[in-house]
């Protein structure tokens, strides 16, 4: 689990390098924005992710992202911990320190330095290159790389779905 879970840390972590740009807004504009088109919109809810059986990853109601971190020392027993890694919010904004990354409309992935990642969001699907990952009703994914053993319970709709995908995505790297 060691390997999964510094996986989810360090994708999270990877693909929102950068530090954040200032953003200036006045409140009034800010309550006006408009919510995000319904592709892109993410439900954020609790959402636990497992290789096999053994819990790894935790997004919680309040948009906090956990990982968990095995430690070994010498002859002492192995001590499990988790680390929050990010937060994420329904806009799509995943931020970690000052590290920031955002959802586009279009579903495509920006870090705050302006790279794109090589994956979108499309609906209720992940499109990677040529393929497209989904999750199915029991929360499998379909669509990965044979040996893919990752999956999540928590899922309640279409934004549930896109936000397990995302999350997912920022694994791949």
């Amino acid at each position: 689990m060691n390997h999964l879970a510094l996986s989810f840390a360090l994708a999270a972590l990877a693909a929102c390098g950068g530090a954040a740009p200032a953003v200036t807004q006045p409140a009034a504009a800010a309550k006006a924005k408009a919510a995000p088109p319904a592709a892109t919109a993410l439900t954020i809810t609790e959402l636990k992710f497992y290789q096999g059986n053994e819990l790894g990853m935790v997004l919680h109601p309040d948009g906090k992202l956990e990982v968990k971190a095995k430690h070994a020392a010498g002859t002492k027993p192995v001590e499990e911990t988790w680390t929050e890694v990010g937060r994420l919010t329904p806009e799509g904004k995943l931020s970690h320190e000052d590290k920031v990354g955002q959802l586009l409309p279009d579903g495509s992935f920006q870090t705050s330095d302006g790279q794109l990642a090589p994956w979108k969001l499309v609906g209720e699907a992940l499109e990677i290159e040529s393929r497209q990952i989904t999750i199915d009703d029991k929360g499998m994914f379909h669509g990965t790389n044979e040996g893919f053993d990752i999956h999540v319970t928590g899922i309640t709709d279409g934004g549930s779905k896109r936000t397990a995908l995302l999350l997912v995505a920022l694994l791949s790297g």
